[in-house]
């Protein structure tokens, strides 16, 4: 065996005693400070993460139910629109395509007595038939502009969406009873500036008896 010299052993000892006392002092205030630091920015985006993924999701869920929304709008507008018999168009309000403001249809459907009626859009947030603002979104609906029939029931507008349409007349022949409906559906919120959906689509009038300018046949 090996002669272990003294001096080593001191050696030795004093570096296990100083490596104990390095230990024992735990972390520096600056050292828990940029740990504390670390922690907030990592706990900060992960907080941020969430949220833009929640928005993320509830953006893609509606745009979901908006296309179901305007798929069953898109089609109850084509088939009463198709057989609508009367319409009634505005002379004084004509686009450069030479589309026509549609003052009043019958509706097959959703016909009111005999009277003539329009499409409207009412207020989503009532349960009073009360017309909604140009700009807003709201439940589509049927009527003479103190009755309605909405086209779709309250429960089938979902995750606060909305629709907003407008139906103007394209005549194709000089006394107006052939031609075709443009109508411009657009399916959003109120909550937000974007439309989901926004989109024009036509209607070839198939049953047009009897076509009226500002309430007057011609």
């Amino acid at each position: 065996m090996g002669i272990i010299s003294i001096k080593g052993i001191r050696m030795q000892s004093k570096f296990i005693k100083r490596k104990t006392r390095r230990i024992s002092k735990g972390f520096t205030l600056t050292e828990m400070l940029c740990t504390v630091l670390l922690l907030g920015l990592v706990s900060a985006g992960l907080v941020n993460g969430v949220v833009v993924g929640t928005r993320q999701y509830k953006r893609s869920m509606r745009i979901s139910a908006a296309q179901q929304l305007y798929t069953s709008l898109e089609s109850l507008l084509t088939n009463e629109l198709k057989y609508s018999k009367n319409v009634d168009i505005d002379t004084s309000k004509v686009s450069t395509d030479g589309d026509y403001a549609v003052n009043s249809f019958f509706s097959v459907t959703y016909a009111i007595e005999d009277d003539p009626t329009n499409l409207y859009v009412l207020k989503s947030d009532s349960d009073e038939n009360k017309i909604a603002s140009k700009n807003e979104y709201g439940q589509l609906a049927i009527g003479t502009g103190t009755k309605f029939n909405r086209m779709l029931g309250k429960m089938s507008y979902t995750d606060g969406l909305g629709a907003k349409a407008t139906i103007k007349y394209h005549p194709t022949t000089d006394d107006k009873k052939s031609g075709y409906f443009v109508v411009n559906l657009a399916i959003g919120a109120n909550d937000d500036t974007e439309a989901y959906i926004d989109n024009t689509f036509t209607v070839r009038a198939l049953s047009i008896n009897t076509i009226s300018l500002g309430g007057t046949p011609s």
